[in-house]
């Protein structure tokens, strides 16, 4: 439901609002016509998207954005710059040239930990990067069922709504995410 959650909710509202979407899909599941049946305008002028793989790749889209945008509109008033929202879904699905190369050659031994570091540098540097500009930025991530035969109860990875979750309406008001019924 995290797609279906950040498409259909997140990724709609901001173009209502006039936000310009910047979506990454890493697992190349977001077609065109699911777009559209959950109401995104994916016209060049509302939405771009890419399907990228690499944790790498996602950087330098965004660093070579935010450099852009900023050359654009350095001299605008804060509320004159447009207004951007980066979706990444998922950032569970993203690798490391680590991976690839392991992959290549046949070895499925992962990357000793260079994903998570690359994925807090991401982060970091994107908190960074749109600390005074008018761009926002929404990951999501995968929850896993557990793999202990000895606490086999649902684990959650990072990033993903877990029972008692605070939703700010629009009203200004907030609702637990249990509390959401189809259509709400």
């Amino acid at each position: 439901g995290k797609s279906y959650l950040v498409s259909g909710n997140a990724i709609k509202d901001a173009q209502k609002q006039g936000i310009f979407v910047i979506l990454i899909d890493t697992e190349n599941a977001l077609d065109e016509q699911w777009l559209h049946n959950l109401g995104v305008d994916t016209s060049e002028d509302k939405l771009i998207k890419f399907n990228v793989a690499m944790i790498d790749e996602v950087a330098k889209i965004i660093s070579e954005f935010v450099d852009q945008y900023k050359k654009d509109y350095a001299d605008l008033p804060d509320d004159e710059r447009p207004k951007v929202l980066f979706v990444i879904d998922s950032l569970g699905m993203l690798m490391t040239p680590t991976d690839v190369a392991h992959f290549q050659n046949g070895d499925l031994k992962g990357d000793m930990g260079r994903k998570p570091k690359a994925l807090k540098a991401l982060i970091t540097n994107c908190v960074n990067m749109f600390g005074n500009l008018n761009i926002g930025m929404i990951c999501t991530n995968h929850s896993y069922a557990s793999q202990d035969m000895f606490n086999p109860d649902p684990v959650v990875s990072g990033g993903c709504l877990i029972a008692d979750t605070k939703v700010l309406l629009a009203d200004g008001t907030y609702k637990n995410i249990q509390d959401f019924s189809i259509g709400d």
